[in-house]
């Protein structure tokens, strides 16, 4: 059964999209850890600072060393 012209222009642009997409959520896959990484130390900073007002710069400091 022969395909259309159009029916394989449309299956290539579906692939193409699909291509987009995996390369998108691979994207996603690698980076989620990192940011919930410095969502934790975000948040443990904020805390911190909250409760050690006067040592906030140290904290930070902290946060971003660790961070890197």
């Amino acid at each position: 059964m022969p395909v259309s012209s159009s029916e394989a222009r449309q299956a290539l642009d579906d692939i193409a999209r699909i291509e987009r997409r995996s390369f998108t959520a691979h994207g996603y896959k690698s980076a989620a850890p990192q940011l919930i990484l410095w969502g934790v130390l975000w948040f443990l900073g904020y805390g911190a600072t909250y409760l050690f007002v006067r040592q906030a710069g140290w904290v930070w400091l902290t946060v971003a060393v660790a961070g890197a």
